[in-house]
């Protein structure tokens, strides 16, 4: 859905700044990631294929919501299929995500742990683009841009933060005295269009693009993408790995699944690119 233009464009950035051709300047590309919850399998499938074609460096921005910002700082430290590993192993288990739980059936803190452990952070302050986390500042109740690299000691926090569902987990966590949550659905399409200037904008959808007559999108995230696309500043494309023969949910337990998804996504990116 949207331009193929952004993706040339991506590709194209790339062998400018390959070349050392100050050209590239004119090409600001950026990548948003959404929410979806075990739903980002598809994203992950979609990171790899970035990653592994070289273009992930080529961002002038990344920014995740909720279950994307994890799986985007694994990309920029050149872990996307360590990434997406995390959503077929650690997040099909019962010590992330268990019913029978009953205060919180999801365990963001086990979830932390996981990425203290297998998240490069140096490779992730040493890669170029600009990485961005949007959360809901619960003192205020406004969402905001979280700079992971300006503030690098609360990385794991701001990731955790950020998948805090209310009633599914304690809703909040605290960075710095503030007390942080998850933004989602709302998607920062136009603050980061105008913050970073960008010509081009790619963004990951976790849920399947809708056909007509239908919808999977949360209302205010289909205005804001109705929105997007027909701005002209910036070209703006709509990518979903979603593959409607393997069907997941938000709360996927079936490993064997999750893989096939991430596996889809990437294929069909790769596809496309």
């Amino acid at each position: 859905m949207g331009s193929l233009d952004v993706l040339r464009a991506l590709v194209r950035k790339r062998l400018l700044l390959l070349r050392g051709d100050p050209e590239h300047e004119n090409i600001r590309v950026g990548i948003l990631g959404g929410d979806g919850l075990l739903l980002g399998v598809n994203g992950a499938g979609c990171l790899c294929a970035l990653q592994d074609e070289g273009l992930m460096q080529a961002f002038e921005v990344v920014v995740g919501v909720s279950t994307s910002i994890p799986m985007l700082g694994f990309s920029l430290a050149h872990q996307a299929k360590v990434g997406a590993d995390v959503y077929c192993e650690e997040c099909a288990t019962a010590d992330f995500l268990n019913v029978r739980r009953r205060k919180y059936p999801m365990d963001i803190d086990y979830l932390s742990r996981v990425f203290q452990k297998k998240l490069d952070q140096a490779a992730v302050l040493r890669s170029r683009p600009h990485y961005l986390a949007y959360l809901r500042n619960l003192d205020t109740g406004a969402n905001v841009l979280f700079d992971m690299k300006k503030q690098p000691q609360f990385m794991i926090d701001a990731m955790r933060a950020g998948i805090a569902i209310p009633r599914w987990t304690q809703g909040e966590v605290i960075i710095d005295g503030v007390r942080y949550g998850d933004a989602r659905p709302s998607l920062p399409i136009k603050e980061i269009i105008g913050l970073y200037e960008l010509t081009h904008l790619l963004v990951l959808m976790n849920y399947p693009i809708p056909v007509p007559g239908e919808t999977t999108w949360d209302e205010e995230v289909s205005c804001q993408i109705k929105s997007a696309l027909s701005q002209k500043e910036c070209r703006v494309a709509i990518v979903s790995g979603s593959d409607s023969k393997v069907l997941i949910t938000p709360f996927e337990r079936d490993a064997g699944k999750l893989r096939q998804v991430a596996n889809n996504a990437e294929a069909y990116l790769r596809g496309v690119l």
